[in-house]
């Protein structure tokens, strides 16, 4: 029985592995990919599956570990490559699709997985998205300022890590050229820009005004 139930759990994991890779294969084709982007639930299955980190097994079982690690970077993939070609007013709902539902599984990625494939695919993402329309949407989430600040925070100094930060770097770019004094998302843009501030200094009224030029976002 107990034999059983294992075999059912592992194929269980072993068919999301499979779909997920299918929907990474689908998505490489723009026309598929903006296509797939407007379905809510395969959105959601997206999400659900970018943050599946834990196993039934515990620990144990390294080939679990890689199937659920495989499917975490072709669900990561695959969400990539809806946003990098999605227009402006797609970008908008997938940032505040089901109360940042997807906003929130790229910032648990980004900040949470041990994975680095799974990581970089989320940061990339999170710069695709990142335009002035979705800026401050960006900014007032607190997972996302939190995997931001994680990122630009980083001091190892092997390469490979920084391309995260890199990612991150262009996204904090995109936010200080977007947000002006007057929205909402100014004052947490602030407590950003000076908690990650390596001088230890707070990040001046004038640092943040001489960014204020809007990015112009692509449509």
């Amino acid at each position: 029985m107990v034999m059983m139930l294992t075999c059912q759990i592992f194929e269980a994991l072993r068919s999301k592995s499979i779909a997920s890779r299918a929907i990474l294969n689908l998505s490489w084709s723009q026309e598929n990919a903006i296509s797939m982007s407007k379905n809510t639930r395969l959105l959601e299955a997206i999400a659900t599956l970018m943050c599946l980190r834990k196993s039934p097994f515990g620990n144990r079982g390294r080939t679990v570990m890689d199937i659920i690690r495989q499917t975490r970077r072709h669900a990561t993939g695959a969400l990539r490559n809806f946003v990098a070609v999605a227009p402006t007013q797609e970008k908008i709902r997938l940032c505040c699709f089901q109360s940042n539902f997807i906003l929130d599984a790229l910032a648990d990625a980004a900040l949470n997985d041990t994975d680095g494939a799974v990581k970089l695919k989320a940061f990339e993402t999170i710069r695709k998205l990142a335009i002035q329309d979705t800026a401050e949407a960006m900014i007032q989430n607190q997972n996302f300022v939190a995997a931001l600040k994680d990122a630009l925070s980083s001091t190892s100094e092997d390469d490979s890590d920084k391309m995260p930060e890199n990612f991150a770097s262009g996204t904090l770019m995109v936010l200080k050229r977007s947000i002006t004094p007057e929205m909402q998302g100014y004052e947490a843009l602030k407590e950003l820009l000076e908690s990650i501030n390596q001088t230890g200094e707070p990040a001046g009224q004038d640092e943040l005004d001489e960014c204020c030029a809007v990015e112009t976002a692509a449509v």
